[in-house]
């Protein structure tokens, strides 16, 4: 099931759907003029942020244009007319049957009256039999449906099934807008990730606790020191600590954990 909605992909998902209107638009404007196809393929460069595209067409699909569509809880795994696939974690790629299940899972009664949807995330993992298990929903696919599925590798997945979805090609992020969907980030996290927001949201944790550690040592220093410009640094300190605390996708290290605590107890 999908990971839970943090707060890094909320704050990214209004930078995201800027950066990549260009692409999303071909969508719309299908939507709109009432002959959106059934069956869609987002890729693009790794991180360039194709899977939270992916929820909100669905969320534009389930809304019919209009903006209020649920993405959390479809993100959250919640929704009751959305199904994911895509690879366990222990396993080399998705299998045969869980294409069956979620054939059988587009061909019930939507639950809301708005739909059904299956969003297949790495849709390049699948193996040979599942693409053609995946094969039979595309040319019938059951009314009021809609698949999307991402992938950073379009060459890898058979030709019957690209020449059976209109495609949405993304670009890579450019700089600032990595920096707008990760505020905490750097340039030389940029640099360091190439651009890929999924890595560099994953490697947060690691960099913030070095940045706490960092911080921690030169309030440590200049108050021994007794350099009035300490009280500065309690302030950047505070932010991070805050920060480090309330998100959970920050996990502290036990070290940076009880310097956290030390801090609270002061």
């Amino acid at each position: 099931m999908p990971t839970s909605l943090d707060l890094n992909h909320a704050q990214a998902m209004v930078p995201l759907l800027q950066h990549h209107q260009p692409a999303l638009r071909t969508f719309q404007e299908a939507l709109a003029g009432g002959r959106l196809a059934h069956a869609w393929i987002v890729y693009g460069p790794p991180g360039c942020g194709m899977d939270m595209l992916a929820w909100h067409l669905v969320a534009t699909f389930f809304s019919k244009g209009h903006d209020s569509g649920d993405v959390a809880s479809m993100i959250q795994g919640t929704h009751p007319d959305v199904m994911v696939v895509k690879k366990p974690e222990d396993k080399t790629g998705i299998a045969v049957d869980a294409i069956r299940q979620a054939g059988a899972f587009l061909a019930k009664t939507s639950s809301l009256g708005a739909g059904r949807a299956l969003v297949i995330l790495g849709a390049e993992t699948m193996n040979h039999q599942a693409a053609n298990a995946l094969l039979k929903r595309l040319e019938e696919p059951p009314s009021g449906t809609l698949l999307v599925l991402t992938t950073s590798a379009l060459g890898a997945l058979p030709v019957t099934v690209r020449s059976r979805c209109w495609r949405l090609r993304l670009r890579g992020l450019d700089e600032a807008t990595f920096m707008t969907c990760l505020p905490t980030a750097t340039p030389k996290d940029y640099a360091i990730h190439g651009g890929n927001l999924d890595s560099a949201m994953q490697d947060k944790p690691n960099l913030l606790t070095q940045a706490l550690h960092e911080r921690y040592r030169i309030i440590i220093n200049k108050a021994r020191s007794r350099d009035l410009s300490v009280w500065q640094d309690l302030e950047r300190y505070d932010e991070l600590a805050d920060l480090m605390r309330n998100v959970s996708l920050y996990r502290l290290d036990p070290e940076a954990a009880a310097i956290v605590a030390g801090h609270n107890d002061r």
